[in-house]
C-alpha cells in the first residue's frame, strides 16, 4: 500500500509539474504568437509606408527631370536670343559708322564748297 501511495504521489507530483509547465509555456506562445501578428501588420505597414514614399520620390524625380529640360529650353532660346542682339547691335554698329563717314564726308565737301566759294567771292 505505502508502494502504490508512493507511486501515486509521484504520478500526481509529474502530473502537476507538467500542468503547471504547460500553464508557463502556453501564455508565452500565446504572446509570442501575438507578438508575431503585430509584427507581420507593422511590417506591412511599413511596406505600405515605402512604397507610398517611393512614388513620392519618383514624382519628384520626373518633376526634376521637366524642370532640367525646361531649363535647356530656355538655355537654348536665350543664347539664340543673345546672338540676334549681337547680330543686330553689329549692323547698327556698322550703319553708325556709314552715318558719321557720310557725315564727316558731307562736311568736308561743305567746307571744301565754302572755303572755293569765298576764295571766288572774296
Amino acid at each position: 500500500m505505502v508502494k502504490e501511495l508512493e507511486i501515486f504521489i509521484v504520478a500526481k507530483t509529474k502530473e502537476s509539474s507538467s500542468t503547471s509547465y504547460m500553464e508557463k509555456i502556453f501564455p508565452i506562445e500565446k504572446d509570442n504568437i501575438g507578438i508575431q501578428a503585430e509584427i507581420l501588420v507593422l511590417s506591412e505597414n511599413m511596406k505600405i509606408g515605402f512604397q507610398a514614399v517611393e512614388k513620392q520620390i519618383q514624382a519628384v524625380e520626373k518633376q526634376v527631370q521637366a524642370v532640367e529640360r525646361h531649363v535647356l529650353a530656355l538655355e537654348k532660346t536665350m543664347d539664340k536670343r543673345f546672338e540676334a542682339v549681337e547680330k543686330r547691335i553689329d549692323f547698327q554698329t556698322k550703319l553708325l559708322w556709314l552715318v558719321i563717314a557720310i557725315l564727316v564726308t558731307s562736311a568736308g565737301s561743305f567746307i571744301s564748297f565754302l572755303v572755293k566759294n569765298w576764295q571766288i567771292g572774296g
